[in-house]
């Protein structure tokens, strides 16, 4: 299955993963990393420290069918991996609590996530004990799973780092099309649980 995305070159960079021959890894990282510091006239981009995190980051997608991408954040001037992923499969009721309560040192934080394409997901952020960020997505439609991940980073850089994925997860498509929810993905209660549930989080 195709899925589709558009996002902004500024702040986003797509790895080819399986797409490129190892053998041009050195010249794509080095035209990437060129692209994005045109757009950064202030200097923001360290492009011989980006090429080298380019040039292993497409080393170990290459071998990866999910989506990698490298996000900047140019405020903190943090960089974080992303990686996009559709399983072939709904999650079931316990795999999609698992993955949207994490165990973490301060309680995840839950909220709704609304796209065109993939209709209502919920987001959850958590902090590790080196006080680095992570922000998952799930969205479940009829038939498929659609995850996204963004970590580790700077605990400052999450917000607009978060927003700037959620901008590209806006434009997912999956094979041009349109999906709503599963009726067996309940994001709003994840969200806004019953007072009874157990929400336990600790690491």
């Amino acid at each position: 299955m195709q899925v589709a995305f558009t996002y902004d070159e500024a702040t986003l960079i797509a790895l080819p993963g399986p797409a490129a021959p190892p053998a041009q890894t050195d010249a794509w990282a080095r035209a990437a990393a060129a692209r994005l510091a045109d757009r950064h006239a202030d200097g923001a981009v360290d492009v011989d420290a980006l090429i080298d995190v380019l040039a292993h980051a497409q080393a170990r997608a290459a071998a990866d069918p999910s989506t990698n991408l490298l996000v900047f954040e140019p405020v903190t001037r943090a960089w974080a991996p992303a990686r996009f992923t559709l399983v072939e499969r709904e999650l079931d009721a316990a795999e999609q609590r698992r993955f949207l309560q994490p165990a973490a040192i301060l309680p995840p934080q839950r909220r709704l996530c609304a796209t065109e394409g993939l209709g209502l997901g919920c987001s959850v952020t958590v902090l590790d004990e080196q006080g680095r960020g992570r922000v998952a997505w799930l969205f479940v439609v009829p038939g498929l799973t659609f995850v996204a991940a963004l970590d580790p980073l700077a605990a400052p850089a999450v917000l607009p780092a978060a927003a700037s994925v959620e901008s590209t997860l806006a434009t997912i498509r999956i094979d041009d099309r349109r999906r709503a929810a599963s009726a067996a993905f309940d994001a709003r209660a994840f969200v806004y649980p019953e007072p009874t549930e157990d929400l336990a989080w600790r690491a």
